[in-house]
């Protein structure tokens, strides 16, 4: 599975960032790990539990980026760029196309935390880590039913 398209949009401020494709910009990875909440309850007068678990929780997302400077501004304008979208009380939509879904897919996101330590000087590494609050993908255009 191959990224072919990473934008994060938020709605409500107006303001959106195509991170791939983009020049200077590769995705390393996008690791998305939805958790299971567990509903169980001791069997009274047997052995085990009776499991009703039917729903995920909350997941968690880290996109893992590198930058350099491919002439036209330094990794550090990308930086800026998307501080303007990674305040925790927004939630914008990560919004991602690949090589193996019929149509974009979108997690709406709370930011958890950023690094991005200044180790090389020809690149940089950045990692944006996100709390999922719906727990899973959803489809990034609304479908309409008649």
């Amino acid at each position: 599975m191959v990224f072919t398209a990473v934008t994060l949009a938020d709605a409500v401020s107006g303001l959106s960032l195509v991170i791939f494709p983009r020049a200077g910009v590769a995705v390393q990875s996008l690791d998305v790990q939805p958790a299971v909440r567990a509903v169980e309850e001791e069997r009274v007068g047997g052995h085990g539990t009776a499991d009703s678990t039917q729903s995920l929780s909350a997941a968690a997302a880290t996109l893992t980026l590198r930058l350099w400077d491919d002439g036209a501004g330094a990794p550090e304008v990308f930086v800026d760029a998307l501080g303007a979208l990674l305040s925790p009380a927004a939630r914008p939509a990560l919004v991602c196309a690949n090589d193996q879904w019929a149509q974009t897919r979108q997690l709406t996101v709370r930011l958890d935390s950023v690094t991005g330590p200044v180790e090389n000087p020809v690149y940089r590494d950045v990692a944006v880590s996100w709390k999922v609050p719906a727990g899973m993908w959803e489809a990034a255009a609304l479908t309409e039913l008649i």
